[in-house]
């Protein structure tokens, strides 16, 4: 009877232990059960973040595409638009140098072996105020070369600094806010004015030549000057060394 009695004790001991290893087994697959349905549901998120950020990289993709496809259009439209200014440019140019070489028929400059100029037949002198020189001369050759200068900036769309106003002997040079000086000669006009209106008239030849980008001398006659302007203009621009 004590062996039986013992038996039965072992057997209730080794299903009690069953018992608790079956539950503790339970335990883990539960516990096993509970993080691969974590994982299970993170994965999902991942998929779903990963397929948002594909759709994301394709359109991104797509509108990097359309841009260098833009950009292609444009550059190939900015060489054609290139290609048509540098045309019309030369065209326009062709023509100023045609304009010009009309107006030096028109207005021909000479020089003379003195160092004088004339335009039109008619000696400018040096000194303007010169007593020796008619006053009709005088007028009359700065009528000529106000009008030249004044349809060479129109030409060559270069806007004077001082405002021309062509009368044939009786032109005039405006200074904004300081009036309007003659540029012609006879015994009534102030001879100070007269001498401010060369200088304004030169400063506008000078201004030609500069933006022209063609070379001379301040000390030069301002026939010479519109000369230098023509010779370098109607032979296709260039400074003058």
């Amino acid at each position: 009877l004590v062996v039986v009695k013992k038996n039965r004790d072992d057997e209730l001991t080794s299903y009690k232990k069953s018992k608790l290893y079956i539950q503790k087994l339970k335990q883990q697959v539960e516990m096993l059960q509970s993080i691969a349905k974590m994982e299970e549901e993170s994965l999902k998120m991942d998929q779903s973040f990963l397929c948002k950020e594909m759709k994301e990289l394709k359109f991104s993709l797509e509108k990097e595409q359309e841009i260098e496809r833009e950009t292609t259009e444009i550059r190939q439209q900015t060489v054609r638009e290139l290609e048509n200014l540098s045309q019309t440019e030369f065209v326009l140019e062709a023509r100023r140098m045609k304009l010009l070489r009309d107006l030096r028929e028109i207005y021909p400059i000479c020089a003379f072996p003195d160092n004088t100029f004339a335009i039109r037949g008619i000696k400018l002198p040096t000194d303007i105020l010169d007593p020796t020189v008619p006053d009709e001369q005088v007028s009359a050759a700065l009528g000529f070369a106000c009008h030249l200068v004044f349809m060479c900036s129109k030409y060559l769309a270069i806007p004077l600094r001082y405002r021309l106003i062509c009368n044939s002997s009786r032109s005039a040079v405006q200074d904004d806010g300081n009036g309007v000086f003659p540029l012609f000669k006879e015994r009534v006009i102030d001879l100070k004015q007269l001498e401010r209106a060369v200088v304004l008239f030169e400063r506008n030849i000078e201004c030609l030549l500069h933006t022209r980008g063609v070379s001379f001398s301040p000390l030069w006659h301002l026939l010479a000057k519109l000369d230098q302007l023509f010779e370098r203009t109607t032979k296709g621009g260039g400074k003058v060394s």
